[in-house]
């Protein structure tokens, strides 16, 4: 203990000029996707219960939906608990990102439109406004006028177009390719049906996109959804009752595959 320096120094806020400095882009980027993330997480918990993708199997509340939730009694206190602010906080951490990146004397990105970083900002902000307008009634935007959920879907779309862009230039074909296939969904569901097809044709079947979820536990990637609710330790979901269960024993449908591995327990 004599030979120890516990002396700590508190280094105080960190500065707004702070964010400007291109080593610390990718950091806000991967704040907005987590942030994202569990709202949409949120939202496929409470989403799923209430229309029977996934069953409540003896839960109480805890690592599960509530009563309320379970029959879409829903209020100011029980609403997904953190999905409405978990997608608006992504979106706003995006949109903040891209209006920094785009403003050369304040981030020193000589060149937005080729900024990976931007790419990524653009895509997760797309994916959170689309997830808001599929999930909420209305919506308001940084103070604004409280809008129909529809209103957003151009808005949506234009991150993924300008996500699509920018991506192509940067390099990243996938997310290139990922951005055009969430625009199909955009456009599906805002009634552009059309603008949809034409979307979707350009993506192969056998594409997929994938990212890692962060969870709140802080002990490494994680999604709650399969990841507590439906595990070993809680188990307080269930696939029996619902459309998955039979579709995938009749099909095989991978994405809504459900089972048991004697090997790994899992």
């Amino acid at each position: 203990l004599a030979a120890c320096d516990f002396e700590v120094t508190n280094p105080g806020p960190v500065q707004d000029g702070n964010l400007n400095d291109v080593g610390a882009h990718e950091g806000i980027v991967n704040g907005a996707i987590r942030a994202v993330q569990s709202g949409v997480g949120a939202y496929g918990l409470l989403g799923g219960v209430i229309v029977h993708d996934i069953m409540a199997s003896g839960h109480t509340g805890s690592a599960g939906v509530r009563p309320e939730e379970e029959v879409a009694k829903l209020t100011d206190e029980y609403d997904g608990r953190g999905s409405w602010g978990g997608l608006h906080r992504g979106r706003w951490i995006a949109q903040e990102a891209l209006r920094r990146f785009n403003n050369a004397e304040e981030s020193g990105v000589a060149d937005p439109s080729k900024y990976a970083p931007a790419a990524n900002a653009n895509f997760w902000a797309g994916i959170a406004i689309r997830t808001l307008m599929e999930n909420a009634c209305s919506t308001v935007i940084d103070g604004g006028a409280a809008s129909k959920k529809l209103d957003y879907a151009p808005l949506a779309i234009a991150h993924f177009t300008a996500a699509n862009s920018i991506a192509s230039a940067a390099g990243l074909s996938d997310l290139a390719t990922a951005a055009i296939g969430a625009r199909a969904a955009a456009k599906l569901y805002s009634g552009d049906h059309a603008g949809a097809k034409t979307d979707a044709a350009t993506v192969a079947f056998g594409f997929k996109y994938t990212t890692k979820y962060s969870g709140d536990t802080g002990s490494g990637e994680y999604w709650y959804l399969p990841g507590h609710v439906a595990s070993l330790g809680f188990q307080s979901m269930s696939a029996w009752g619902t459309p998955a269960q039979t579709h995938f024993l009749k099909t095989g449908d991978s994405r809504v595959a459900w089972g048991y591995d004697n090997g790994s327990r899992e």
